[in-house]
């Protein structure tokens, strides 16, 4: 496992199971919410995409997307999280439950925070886990209108 200084914390990951385990799940949901979340990712900046890949995850590919409703016109605000093979070897203590944009990490328009707090694994997702929250607010770009 590779060892590295995110922010606060410090995690060890490993990107090669990471990326093994990305590669044989398919995208996940198909309602215009998550699809309009990931067409967004297919322009995302180079360091939100570095540190994704970094981790070995594949954002196309959720863990969990939830869309909380526009936040200004064509403006939706997004939160969720993907799994990747790790440990938090230290930093704060991160809950979905307390978001705190004060200790998260700032990547382009994403704020991130690692939990060892796990919620709807995949029975097969390799072992040991840490999950990434995330929230982030990414404009409407698809066709279909939200409801």
């Amino acid at each position: 496992m590779d060892k590295y200084k995110f922010g606060e914390w410090i995690i060890e990951f490993d990107r090669v199971k990471t990326e093994e385990y990305y590669k044989n799940i398919c995208e996940g949901c198909t309602c215009a919410y998550c699809i309009n979340y990931r067409e967004n990712l297919k322009s995302l900046t180079n360091d939100i995409e570095e540190f994704f890949s970094k981790l070995g995850i594949d954002p196309l590919k959720e863990g969990e997307f939830i869309e909380f409703g526009e936040i200004e016109p064509g403006i939706r605000h997004y939160s969720g999280f993907y799994h990747f093979v790790g440990n938090i070897i230290d930093g704060p203590k991160f809950s979905s439950l307390h978001w705190d944009k004060e200790k998260m990490l700032k990547v382009g328009s994403y704020f991130l925070g690692f939990s060892d707090e796990i919620e709807l694994l995949p029975n097969d997702f390799p072992k040991p886990v840490v999950q990434l929250e995330f929230e982030v607010s990414l404009p409407w770009i698809i066709e279909e209108k939200p409801k």
